[in-house]
């Protein structure tokens, strides 16, 4: 039994590798292949892919989520999701505890068979199902769940290479593999040490290539941040950057809506297990931006004449407080606001020292979807 497996990731590893009908398909041999096709699996990993044009390219669906339903024991955890992810797109998903993330992503890569609906992925200029597909889809996917894979009594190295040997590379793959892998989330110099001896950050940059060692073309990153030192969690958002600069797609699940706002080309609000909107993160802030919050710090920091006398406006002013001693106001006509502003506090004779307007965040934004 593997130590320092998760129970799930047992699972999952079974389901995968140790199916009867598919078992021959996932031994380390390579088999009735040419010189071309030899020299083709030996390429990078991460080599970047020529397009004609990768942003037609990301328009594209790479899988297609139609009607994905699921229940648990009466409970509906995924109701009525449709959605297309595209080809070499960042694709993230925010969500509260419990809102159906994690079931989202383990239906996707085939380990949950869904109640109703269907998860189709592209190959070919066709579609397959992913659950009635079984090794194109294996390979298809990358899926880094949040507790990592491994062997606590097996080396890093040893760990990549053993996963490798699961998806059926051979020995060379593997080793090739294995070093750029490790020199691309810094763990090259802690090859040979023992899993066990590892740091909390390292594990995670090591159960993050464990799943991944098979060139997966859709990453499936479930909360890959979270809990992680700066320095880890740097890595790993620079290993996410990178493999989509090859024209990977990836999928993202995170509290952490920073990374998400930094990382995604879209996402997906998840709220009582249904995705409530998709669009940009750029788009969702205009979206909701019901208001533009404006902050105000003036000497000598004594706000009542100057809220008293925004009060007595008509402008449209949605709230007002002090906060840190600092004015901020929330306006749904932040321009003209701020004409009457500089106005007031020139009439108080207050000395303006900085002024600042901006759009919610993505955190405000997820906020008042969950509460609305």
């Amino acid at each position: 039994m593997a130590e320092g497996s998760e129970s799930l990731s047992k699972y999952e590893i079974k389901k995968l590798f140790d199916s009867s009908e598919n078992a021959d398909e996932f031994q380390p041999k390579i088999v009735n292949k040419n010189k071309k096709d030899e020299a083709d699996e030996l390429k990078d990993p991460y080599e970047k892919r020529h397009v004609l044009n990768p942003e037609l390219t990301k328009e594209l669906p790479i899988l297609k989520i139609a009607s994905l339903s699921k229940k648990f024991k009466g409970k509906t955890v995924l109701n009525d999701i449709n959605l297309d992810i595209r080809k070499g797109e960042i694709f993230g998903i925010v969500g509260e505890s419990g809102s159906g993330k994690t079931t989202l992503l383990k239906t996707l890569v085939g380990f949950i068979l869904p109640d109703n609906g269907s998860v189709m992925f592209e190959q070919r200029d066709t579609f397959k199902n992913v659950h009635s597909t079984s090794r194109d889809a294996k390979l298809l996917f990358g899926f880094a769940a949040q507790e990592p894979s491994f062997y606590l009594k097996l080396s890093v190295q040893e760990n990549i290479e053993h996963f490798g040997a699961l998806y059926g590379l051979s020995k060379e793959e593997r080793k090739q593999n294995a070093e750029r892998l490790l020199k691309l989330v810094n763990l090259f110099d802690a090859r040979e040490s023992l899993a066990v001896k590892l740091s909390g950050g390292m594990r995670r940059r090591l159960g993050l290539l464990t799943a991944t060692v098979h060139k997966p073309e859709v990453y499936v990153l479930d909360e890959p941040t979270a809990d992680l030192d700066p320095y880890s969690r740097k890595l790993i958002i620079h290993f996410i950057r990178h493999i989509n600069e090859q024209g990977k797609t990836v999928i993202i699940a995170s509290h952490l809506l920073e990374d998400i706002e930094n990382l995604c080309d879209r996402v997906g609000i998840m709220y009582n297990g249904k995705m409530t909107m998709v669009s940009t993160p750029d788009d969702l802030k205009k979206i909701y931006a019901k208001h533009k919050l404006i902050e105000v710090e003036a000497k000598p920091k004594k706000y009542d004449n100057i809220m008293k006398k925004l009060k007595d406006t008509k402008l449209k002013l949605t709230d007002m407080y002090v906060d840190n001693k600092k004015l901020y106001i929330k306006s749904e006509d932040p321009e003209s606001l701020l004409a009457k502003l500089l106005s007031i506090i020139k009439d108080c004779n207050q000395e303006l020292i900085d002024i600042n307007i901006s759009r919610p965040t993505l955190a405000e934004i997820f906020e008042d979807i969950c509460t609305d």
